[in-house]
């Protein structure tokens, strides 16, 4: 709530035409209350206009948040151990899992593409879970969701957005118009390193959510609760499917 508060500061004295953010309500000073040792939260009721943001104007939406936070660049506090960090997944899984795997191996050998392609990319405040569900439609959109801010590179919010709304049989047209809109949002201050490194996060993403729910097939400790074990392997059986489509189409999504 911290991270939240400071992202609500940064929004009212941008106040982006392109989108906006829940505006959340405050007592005593701070965001929440602590009720008898538990914390609640409540923001302002957005109204959906009903209909599913095109293309265009959800890439233009997670652009124009990271533009937003880059002006004043606020601290944010980690919240997720280990959030979207490959190395970490990758360990987590080898302690879980009594043998290897093909995505696992897959994983490590994008790794060290991954970190070559990152090498003197800057580090953004992102969203850190930019999937279409977490935009709103209306006149502007809201960005909801905001408790996995963080700091990291663009590429992460593109390659989520690309993820969660390019479809299969249309792949290469939902790319374009979602990249046209991340990088129009963005504006000048994405750089020519960071244009090149978007469709790593695209593959990076991917990966580490297929690697995380295959964990969680095994692990005691588990991040996604609320799925049986089934459920988690089908997940991971389908996002490494995804990956796959993803590193085999480079030349046609490569920008």
């Amino acid at each position: 709530m911290d991270n939240i508060s400071v992202i609500c500061n940064t929004f009212e004295k941008s106040r982006p035409p392109e989108i906006r953010i829940p505006r959340y309500l405050c007592a005593d000073g701070k965001n929440y209350i602590n009720e008898l040792g538990n914390i609640w939260r409540m923001y302002e009721y957005t109204e959906s206009s009903g209909e599913p943001e095109e293309l265009y104007t959800t890439g233009l939406s997670f652009g124009a948040y990271i533009r937003t936070l880059s002006v004043d660049d606020p601290e944010l506090k980690p919240v997720i151990e280990g959030f979207h960090d490959l190395e970490y997944y990758i360990k987590r899984f080898d302690e879980a899992a009594s043998s290897g795997s093909e995505l696992r191996n897959l994983i490590i050998r994008l790794k060290a593409r991954l970190d070559e392609n990152f090498e003197n990319v800057p580090v953004r405040c992102i969203h850190g879970d930019a999937k279409a569900d977490n935009l709103i439609p209306g006149t502007p959109p809201t960005v909801i969701d905001l408790d996995t801010a963080m700091h990291h590179y663009a590429a992460i919010d593109y390659g989520d957005m690309i993820r969660s709304s390019a479809s299969k049989d249309n792949i290469k047209s939902d790319i374009v118009r979602l990249t046209e809109g991340f990088i129009h949002g963005m504006g000048d201050m994405l750089t020519e390193r960071e244009r090149k490194s978007l469709y790593s996060g695209l593959l990076w993403v991917t990966g580490e959510l297929a690697l995380r729910y295959l964990t969680d097939v095994y692990s005691e400790r588990r991040y996604f609760s609320g799925k049986s074990r089934e459920q988690c392997w089908r997940r991971s059986a389908e996002l490494t499917e995804q990956l796959r489509l993803f590193m085999s189409k480079e030349d046609e999504i490569k920008i």
